[in-house]
Order: structure tokens, then C-alpha cells, then sequence
């Protein structure tokens, strides 16, 4: 798994989900399907001729949309859409999943370190659950590894909000700088809607993924 500082993050801080960002269509090269922008990945050509995911949409030329999922890259690379699609004869770097999967949780553990510090954030079975009987509660953060009957029990006190389980203990620990984190729990706040949608965008390239009811579940919060 990917680890994380989270006082060091290799790109600007990323902007809040704006109004005009979800109300903006683009077409997967993939499936062709509208989409939009905050369930898809941008990809640029760099001045060398190599594609590379242009996650916060900031990078200038021609974009190339696709997808937020593994199989949406694989079937990209595979059918040589990138090319096709930027018109040009784009390279495909060997890391390029891999490198999109980093980036997605730098950003969404980058939430989360940010949230920690504006005091939106809070970790440990007690202190959640008492977030959620008082309503603060906006998203809950479980650890994947986790125990499963911990886990299931919290997720049933707070059925009605999102529950997020894509991060592995050591990363939720290494991201708020606290020891064997397990639980946790997004406050409501402004950064609940840029964190939902980086979270349905890294669910797309790890083995443990949110589970369907809660991407659904998701996409009614983003």
C-alpha cells in the first residue's frame, strides 16, 4: 500500500468541488459515455510525448477524459486510445496506473490531514460514535483491515451517511499521525464533497474497494 505524509503532498492543495465543476460533462474515451469530471480522470501529453493523469485539471493543452477505474486504463492502454484520442503518437508510461492510484490518495489523505487540522476530523471507536449520536457526523472512515464485526456495528449506527473503507490502518495512522487508527469521522464541513469525490475516483484502482451500495451512496453525497 501506498504511505502517505501528510505534511508532504507533491501537488498544490486541490480545490473544493465547484458547482460548475459537477455540472460539466465529459466523454469517457473508453465507454463514450457523458460523465462527469468528478468521476473521470484528465490526462495531458507532457512536452516528451508521455500521457500523464492530470488529477487536479490544471496541466494546459489538449485533455484526454476517461474513466476513474483500472479496467477504464487497461482498456486505454490496450486499444491505443490515448493516441487516437490526443492525436498524436502519446507514450504510455509502465507506472501509469499505479502513479494515478498514488496521486488519488495523496489527494484524498490531503482532505483528510486538512480536515485534522481545522478540527473536522476525529478518530477512535468512542469518539466517532459519539459523533454520531450527536449529528455531526458527515462521513464515516473505517480502516479495510479492520476488525469486521467492529466495523459493521459502527457502519450500522450511522447507516444513513457514507462509509469510506479503501484505507488500510497504517495509512489512516501515517495520514492523521495518530497510532493503530480504525475508525474515524468526517465532520461536516466543506471539505465532505472534495473528499467524497476523490474517494469514488481511488475506489476505481484498489482491490478493496467501497463496496456498490456505498458507491452509490457516495454518489448521492458528491
Amino acid at each position: 500500500m501506498i504511505e502517505l505524509n501528510a505534511n508532504i503532498i507533491d501537488e498544490p492543495k486541490p480545490k473544493l468541488v465547484s458547482k460548475s465543476d459537477k455540472d460539466t460533462l465529459r466523454r469517457c474515451i473508453v465507454s463514450r459515455r457523458n460523465m462527469y469530471k468528478y468521476e473521470m480522470i484528465r490526462f495531458a501529453i507532457d512536452p516528451k510525448g508521455f500521457v500523464v493523469p492530470d488529477i487536479g485539471c490544471r496541466l494546459p493543452g489538449r485533455g484526454v477524459w476517461l474513466e476513474a477505474s483500472l479496467k477504464a486504463v487497461k482498456a486505454a492502454v490496450d486499444q491505443n486510445l490515448f493516441s487516437y484520442s490526443a492525436r498524436c503518437s502519446a507514450k504510455i508510461p509502465s507506472d501509469l496506473a499505479e502513479n494515478i492510484e498514488k496521486k488519488l490518495f495523496e489527494r484524498t489523505g490531503g482532505w483528510i490531514g486538512l480536515a485534522k487540522r481545522a478540527g473536522f476530523l476525529v478518530t477512535g471507536h468512542d469518539k466517532v460514535r459519539a459523533k454520531i449520536n450527536l449529528g455531526d457526523l458527515a462521513v464515516l472512515i473505517q480502516a479495510s483491515d479492520g476488525s469486521l464485526l467492529a466495523r459493521k456495528r459502527l457502519s450500522a449506527c450511522a447507516k444513513d451517511f457514507p462509509c469510506v473503507e479503501v484505507f488500510t490502518s497504517k495509512e489512516l495512522s501515517n495520514v492523521t499521525g495518530r497510532i493503530n487508527v480504525i475508525h474515524g469521522a468526517l465532520l461536516k464541513s466543506d471539505f465532505v464533497t472534495p473528499f467524497l469525490a476523490d474517494v469514488r475516483r481511488l475506489s476505481g484502482f484498489r482491490s478493496n474497494q467501497v463496496p456498490e451500495t456505498e458507491i452509490r451512496k457516495l454518489g448521492r453525497n458528491v
